[in-house]
């Protein structure tokens, strides 16, 4: 598997938007100072132009809770059928605005959430700061052909690419 890092931030960004097009659940960790961590399942909603992530929530949720101690956070997404696997680390932060609800509000969350005028509602915010990504071209079927292959002939894969994005600013 090969590495790459992306240093530019505009080029990373774009990178993770491609990777998070046909994402809909997310597993979300909190408390990531204890064991065992908070996971949940969370529907994303988008990434916006300055590479946060946005989620809808209830207020009286474990993670809620736990942001409110300490909004560190990681995600764990996954689209099989492209072979792509991101491990997003960043900061959370509660939002209340009604506007950006009503511009989430679909029939993917009424699976979830009765009225988008439920006062328990909230949104949730990820700023993003790292990604670490594995990007598998092979379908899985391929992946066992060419694993087996090498395993007997002493060839070395070509799996992919992993490498890391990073969406921190940096100030100088």
């Amino acid at each position: 598997m090969r590495t790459k890092h992306y240093e530019n931030r505009v080029k990373g960004l774009g990178k993770l938007k491609t990777y998070l097009s046909d994402i809909a659940i997310v597993m979300l960790a909190t408390r990531l100072d204890k064991s065992p961590v908070n996971i949940c399942p969370m529907a994303f909603q988008e990434i916006d132009d300055q590479g946060d992530l946005w989620f809808v929530t209830h207020k009286n949720s474990d993670h809620f809770e736990d942001i409110q101690n300490d909004n560190r956070v990681q995600l764990i997404a996954s689209n099989t059928d492209k072979g792509t696997y991101l491990s997003i680390y960043g900061n959370a932060t509660h939002v209340y605005s009604k506007d950006k609800l009503n511009e989430f509000w679909g029939p993917f969350l009424k699976r979830w959430f009765q009225d988008k005028d439920d006062p328990n509602l909230a949104l949730l915010n990820v700023n993003v700061e790292t990604v670490k990504y594995w990007d598998i071209k092979n379908d899985i079927t391929e992946t066992i052909v060419e694993v087996s292959n090498g395993q007997f002939s002493g060839h070395v894969m070509n799996l992919g690419e992993t490498g890391l994005i990073n969406l921190q600013y940096h100030i100088e």
